[in-house]
């Protein structure tokens, strides 16, 4: 058996480095990956700037963001974009994983004569996935009209907005 030990720990030895490259070799793509994904985003997330007048909840990038009144059993209770004052869930859907897992919803207030009035911004930790949904104490409107909630990544551009009116 002594006479074998040699052969063995070489052998061993051999398909430990084997293992070892290839194993840097499939990290190294996916990072690769992950940052052509990321510079993808971000040039449509630019683009999703521009399109803040959009109020059908969806992005350039194919991304929606949309509300209900509560999400349950993996279902969503009373979509709609018309709610009464109180708290909301926010949902996201994007054609994309989202790979920024710390995020934050800006909510404003559009007045009537076309300017925004900043509320708040809410911090949230997601799964990298495309579909999500937001919950919070603090997501909530207390006063009557139009706003708008954007997710915006780690680097605060936008990723999806919505609009949703709020009623007495």
């Amino acid at each position: 058996m002594k006479k074998y030990q040699p052969h063995i720990s070489f052998l061993l030895s051999i398909f430990l480095v084997v293992f070892l490259v290839l194993s840097c070799s499939k990290i190294k793509e996916m990072l690769s990956d992950k940052d052509k994904t990321t510079k993808e985003e971000t040039t449509t997330k630019e683009k999703t700037l521009d399109n803040s007048q959009d109020n059908s909840g969806y992005s350039d990038e194919g991304g929606r963001l949309y509300f209900c009144e509560d999400y349950v059993q993996k279902e969503e209770i009373n979509k709609g974009t018309k709610f009464s004052t109180g708290r909301l869930t926010v949902m996201v859907r994007t054609n994309k994983q989202i790979y920024d897992r710390d995020v934050q919803l800006k909510l404003e207030r559009l007045n009537d004569d076309g300017t925004k009035e900043f509320i708040k911004t809410i911090d949230f930790t997601v799964p990298v996935n495309d579909y999500f949904y937001f919950k919070h104490k603090d997501l909530g409107f207390s006063s009557p009209g139009l706003y708008r909630v954007t997710l915006l990544g780690k680097d605060k551009r936008a990723i999806c907005s919505g609009e949703v009116t709020i009623t007495p």
